[in-house]
């Protein structure tokens, strides 16, 4: 009898455990998922009197995942990073849809260079970095462009370091329609809106 009641007992503890951890596993699926959004402005156009007309807005959000990976309540934590641009109008309420939507890591190799910034005169925001990639060789200067339909245009050129003039490597020019890097032979001018490359002419 004592026997008996024993193997229900441990019956009844192994059904409480596997019921307990399947509950875990319920709760950790449906309520690890944190996400904590938080926006900015990244760039601003503006008109020839200096007033505002279009700001380009950058949405961040960091999300955990829990998934369990034993049977006593231990987890591991998956975070993901995803970022969201929006095209803002003063006076006007936020778009609900995004123009842009990307991993948080996947502008990195450039936005710690030159941000987006606004090409006048035509509805393009344009930005410039260096390339950190470091499987391949060589010096890389990363461009990216973004319409106002969301679609993203990269180029990518070789420039030549000047490691003795503090001077950075490449620059803005003709109110961002053009960016200017330095090559073996001098300087080349990428032109944003043409989507072209020819050698720099001085002003």
């Amino acid at each position: 009898m004592r026997k008996q009641l024993l193997l229900v007992g441990v019956a009844v503890l192994v059904f409480a455990a596997a019921m307990l951890g399947f509950v875990f596993l319920l709760s950790s699926i449906a309520t690890g998922l944190r996400a904590h959004p938080t926006g900015k402005i990244v760039a601003t156009r503006v008109d020839a009197n200096g007033a505002v007309v279009e700001q380009l807005m950058r949405e961040e959000s960091h999300s955990e995942t829990f998934i369990p990976i034993g049977p006593h309540g231990s987890s591991k934590r998956v975070s993901n990073y995803k970022c969201k641009y929006f095209l803002v109008v003063p006076g006007q309420p936020r778009p609900v849809n995004p123009i842009l939507e990307a991993r948080g890591d996947q502008w990195q190799d450039v936005e710690y260079g030159v941000g987006w910034m606004p090409v006048q005169g035509a509805p393009k925001w344009v930005m410039a970095g260096f390339d950190n990639d470091l499987k391949r060789s060589g010096h890389f200067v990363n461009i990216k462009i973004l319409d106002g339909s969301g679609q993203v245009l990269s180029r990518q050129y070789p420039y030549v370091p000047d490691w003795t003039n503090s001077e950075p490597s490449y620059r803005f020019e003709n109110g961002n329609h053009n960016v200017v890097f330095r090559t073996s032979g001098g300087f080349d001018s990428y032109d944003v809106v043409t989507d072209s490359v020819a050698p720099w002419k001085k002003p």
